[in-house]
């Protein structure tokens, strides 16, 4: 739908149903991703795709043109392969420099990129087979494996960039943060000061630049630290550190921030820093959970607009 369809409201107004705008929209249904699109990109689709992920670990790359001419009644752009058992978490647009970031709400990381192509020896054959790591399907389609999950966790995120220095932040439900960059996941050279260290045998010592890049289908590596009975509960693409976030708890409370307020971490298993404090007075247990964030940008925030002023 156009942009300009939509009402407009003030902050304190109730706004209008979904269904009002989205005829196709059903009792159960409910509203995962907006994705603004550019007319540009809508009438010229070419070399762009959606990337679907949902709870179970599934994801699916489909061309955008797949999807640019919509009526009301929508069309169906995924086809659960575990039935009402699975749903959409996030849906992304990507382009095949793109690496995608799957992170679960027990704390782990799956990064891949769909683009990356693959070689095989055919057994029947004996003949060498190009796959890609996440071939292109069609709008109805289950899509592949992008995360091994275990027991009762889920994915709840994920991320779709070919900017190695944004930043991945995690947020738990009991108000715990951890800003993390994405990095291009090689083993670089350290250095201080401008100058390489090196062992004591001469040899260069390396470090993990930033996520580690896994194989697609498995349970990647550990994200965040979490506490007993924490979760992540949203994880953000933070290309610049002016960007603000919006924290929403379950009892209506809300706080913003500055995202560079969150502290930058160069471990992946840590817990991270306290942005919410939910807990009780005695600290011996929590009143509140965080339930939903969001990101604005910092271009969309006017210069004299300061966080006291709201």
């Amino acid at each position: 739908m156009r942009a300009w369809e939509t009402p407009s409201a003030s902050r304190y107004g109730r706004g209008s149903h979904i269904r009002n705008l989205l005829g196709g929209i059903r009792e159960d249904e409910k509203v995962i991703s907006i994705l603004p699109m550019d007319r540009s990109l809508i009438e010229k689709p070419e070399g762009h795709f959606l990337m679907f992920a949902t709870a179970n670990g599934r994801i699916k790359k489909s061309k955008l043109s797949e999807y640019s001419r919509i009526n009301r009644n929508g069309k169906y752009a995924l086809r659960f392969a575990d039935g009402d058992s699975d749903n959409l978490v996030a849906v992304r647009p990507a382009t095949d420099t793109d690496h995608v970031v799957l992170v679960s709400a027990l704390g782990n990381a799956c990064r891949f990129m769909p683009s990356e192509k693959k070689t095989r020896s055919s057994p029947e054959t004996g003949e060498t087979v190009t796959t890609y790591v996440v071939r292109v399907q069609g709008r109805i389609s289950q899509g592949v494996s992008g995360m091994k999950l275990a027991g009762n966790d889920k994915v709840i995120g994920m991320i779709v960039t070919d900017d190695f220095d944004t930043s991945v932040l995690t947020i738990s439900k009991y108000g715990m943060a951890k800003r993390s960059r994405l990095g291009s996941g090689e083993m670089v050279p350290i250095s201080e000061e401008g100058v390489q260290i090196f062992d004591e045998l001469g040899n260069p010592v390396l470090e993990r630049d930033g996520y580690r890049k896994t194989n697609r289908g498995t349970k990647g590596v550990r994200t965040m630290s979490l506490r007993d009975g924490d979760q992540i509960v949203s994880v953000r693409q933070i290309p610049d550190l002016e960007d603000q976030l919006f924290m929403l708890t379950g009892s209506g409370m809300m706080i913003r921030m500055v995202s560079g307020q969150t502290k930058g971490t160069l471990g992946k298993v840590t817990k991270g820093t306290r942005i919410m404090e939910l807990r009780n007075q005695d600290r011996t247990g929590f009143v509140d959970e965080i339930v939903f964030v969001a990101r604005l940008p910092s271009e969309l925030i006017s210069t004299d607009e300061s966080l006291e002023e709201e």
